[in-house]
């Protein structure tokens, strides 16, 4: 809900781009600490973390294919991202529950951790090698009055 919350309270000129690479450092971090934690408060902050990072990066994801899309594809667009990540969720729920039996919870926490500081990590490279490029090479009329 904070998540949600700090997406809704940003400028619209914020760099979303940005914001997915950190929630996605900020969870994967969060897991790890949550693998790490011996006593329940330390769970609980880190649940929370992970929670608050979660909710920041779908935010962040949905507002960028929204505001990055043609008004025209829009719609298709929205149905094609929901599909999949609606589509996706219970195979990983599936393959992150199988992985946690065959290796143990704490194993499998560290594992998820791992690959999204990892992924967070390549994500902020291809950002950084890539940032100067247009995302689309549509030319825009210019409106003369």
């Amino acid at each position: 809900m904070i998540g949600a919350i700090r997406m809704a309270s940003l400028k619209s000129g914020e760099n979303l781009r940005y914001r997915v690479m950190f929630s996605a450092l900020i969870m994967g971090v969060s897991l790890l600490l949550l693998a790490y934690s011996h006593f329940l408060p330390s769970a609980i902050l880190s649940t929370v973390a992970v929670s608050f990072a979660m909710m920041m990066q779908n935010s962040s994801i949905n507002t960028y294919i929204q505001t990055h899309s043609l008004p025209a594809f829009r719609a298709r667009i929205m149905s094609y991202y929901v599909m999949a990540f609606q589509g996706i969720f219970p195979i990983g729920s599936l393959l992150t529950g199988a992985m946690a039996e065959a290796v143990g919870l704490k194993n499998a926490l560290y594992i998820m951790g791992s690959i999204g500081v990892l992924i967070s990590v390549c994500f902020y490279i291809y950002l950084r090698l890539h940032i100067q490029r247009k995302l689309f090479k549509i030319e825009y009329p210019q409106w003369r009055k």
